[in-house]
């Protein structure tokens, strides 16, 4: 799985950094990566909240 081998050739301690990250959004690193792409690549889905500007909360899901 190439995002499996993404996360095993990062550095260690920004695999730290992003396993703190995940932790604090209850995923773990692979979802929050799939999460960050989507977050660059992709439209958000419309909230609601007109001349806001898009965040990165709007992409993560809260569980």
């Amino acid at each position: 799985m190439a995002s499996k081998r993404l996360i095993l050739s990062l550095q260690p301690e920004f695999y730290r950094i992003l396993e703190h990250q995940a932790r604090s959004q209850f995923m773990n690193v692979q979802e929050l990566i799939v999460h960050a792409l989507r977050a660059t690549y992709l439209k958000p889905k419309k909230t609601g909240r007109p001349g806001k500007k898009w965040s990165m909360e709007d992409y993560i899901v809260k569980r």
